[in-house]
């Protein structure tokens, strides 16, 4: 692993985000490589995972949405 490499996390839920931090802490990921936190669109509103990042200090870690499900219907294919 190099600092071309990346590590997403795709998270649901405050679980999810705790489970992400321990993992990023465990293997020193901020260290190594770039770190992503998406959510799972519907489940969890990109304003609980930016809240939990500045709470845990997550300075490092990127928020990644997917652009697309805010331009048009989520559900939409082929966008």
């Amino acid at each position: 692993m190099n600092e071309h490499d990346t590590v997403k996390f795709v998270s649901g839920s405050l679980k999810d985000l705790e489970k992400a931090v321990e993992i990023i802490e465990k293997y020193s990921l901020l260290e190594k490589c770039h770190v992503y936190i998406s959510p799972v669109f519907d489940k969890i509103e990109p304003s609980e995972i930016v809240d939990f990042m500045i709470k845990k200090n997550l300075n490092g870690v990127r928020l990644q949405l997917q652009m697309h499900k805010f331009i048009w219907e989520p559900n939409r294919r082929g966008v």
